[in-house]
């Protein structure tokens, strides 16, 4: 004797599982793209303005996605040379090398008993503040795929 289950809708939702991981994918990838744009604004939003440059740090930080066969990533920072000194600060300076050349004392940039630089993170900061968020989009993106 053979029994015979009909389940109505089940070939549907077979080729829905097929499709899954693209669409998936897309939504992800989307996801990164707006998550990237929410740091950018926090990290801008943190970054210290000197008077002198009027905000190039603050312009210049910037998200990067690169999206291939391994996964997703989103990098967030930016290429001012001395962005790692903001973020981190820079301690107390070293002797000055050649003061010969620098007679009047101070052309090479050191100043004798200067403490260096307080760190004024802003990078860090910014994903430390959106954690929370960014977990529960890439969970909730997921999860909305996966029971469509």
């Amino acid at each position: 004797m053979v029994n015979e289950i009909d389940i109505d809708g089940l070939e549907e939702t077979i080729n829905n599982l097929d499709e899954l991981p693209s669409i998936m994918r897309n939504n992800l990838v989307g996801i990164a793209d707006k998550l990237g744009e929410l740091m950018v604004t926090t990290a801008q939003r943190r970054a210290p303005v000197a008077f002198i440059d009027g905000g190039t740090l603050r312009d210049s930080i910037n998200a990067r996605k690169i999206s291939d066969d391994s996964g997703i990533e989103v990098s967030v920072g930016t290429a001012v040379h001395y962005a790692p000194h903001v973020e981190f600060g820079t301690g107390e300076r070293g002797q000055m090398t050649g003061a010969e050349e620098y007679p009047t004392g101070n052309e090479g940039g050191y100043t004798a008993g200067w403490p260096g630089m307080e760190a004024q993170p802003f990078l860090r900061p910014a994903f430390y503040d959106n954690l929370d968020d960014m977990k529960k989009a890439i969970e909730s993106g997921i999860l909305e795929n996966v029971f469509k």
